[in-house]
């Protein structure tokens, strides 16, 4: 694993410490498949959408970005925001990052590249923010490449410490029907869109419930009108 920015340790702290997270209003949070961003205009147009939304933090999957080094920092023009990426492929596929507000920026401690399809990072807090952007192969990809995916993201977050507060934001290429409640219902709720799961979907819940993580608790929990999914 490798980062550019790593800057110590979090401790616990007896006055206030400026690079924790803000507690005084709960953080937005979002996860966004961009398609591409290897277009002019494409990074502005996610700067100003996030602002206006009053986003804080958006795991970005699919932006086609290439660099040399294991992850390069994008800031936006009036300094507010920064997309910190790795690299796509030579061919300009894939490529996962994480975006944030400069004030979150502040509070970050280190950023890891897991694989060319996981990224994490750590933000200093007590206990750590860990948040992991993903984006999975394609529900019609050879099983080796869902099996090699899906083992690095399970070895990784059996890594992290329990007590830490973990995030895993991406695109899963998943289908999460009403059949995973039955089957799963710690994990999935009973209000779902589809009425079946599909293999993606499949290996999705079964690594939420491997790892004590909850699919889309806010919209599977509680009924929600169609369009709202």
């Amino acid at each position: 694993m490798t980062g550019r920015r790593e800057t110590g340790k979090s401790s616990r702290t007896v006055g206030p410490d400026k690079r924790r997270l803000p507690t005084f209003k709960p953080l937005v949070v979002s996860t966004y498949n961009v398609c591409t961003l290897y277009q002019q205009g494409k990074t502005r147009q996610l700067f100003f959408g996030c602002a206006d939304a009053g986003i804080d933090i958006v795991g970005i999957q699919e932006h086609r970005l290439i660099t040399s080094n294991p992850t390069e920092e994008l800031w936006s023009d009036d300094k507010n925001w920064v997309l910190v990426y790795s690299s796509a492929t030579d061919r300009r596929l894939g490529g996962v990052g994480l975006l944030m507000s400069k004030h979150i920026y502040k509070c970050l401690q280190c950023v890891h590249v897991i694989t060319n399809r996981i990224l994490t990072a750590t933000f200093y807090e007590n206990p750590q923010l860990i948040i992991t952007i993903v984006y999975a192969p394609t529900e019609c990809s050879a099983v080796s490449d869902k099996d090699a995916f899906y083992t690095s993201l399970t070895d990784y977050l059996d890594q992290v410490k329990r007590h830490n507060i973990t995030q895993v934001l991406g695109d899963f290429d998943a289908r999460v029907g009403l059949d995973s409640h039955s089957h799963h219902p710690t994990v999935v709720g009973r209000h779902c869109f589809y009425e079946t799961t599909n293999d993606n979907g499949e290996r999705l819940v079964t690594m939420c419930e491997e790892n004590n993580l909850h699919k889309s608790p806010a919209q599977m929990r509680f009924p929600q009108p169609k369009s709202r999914f």
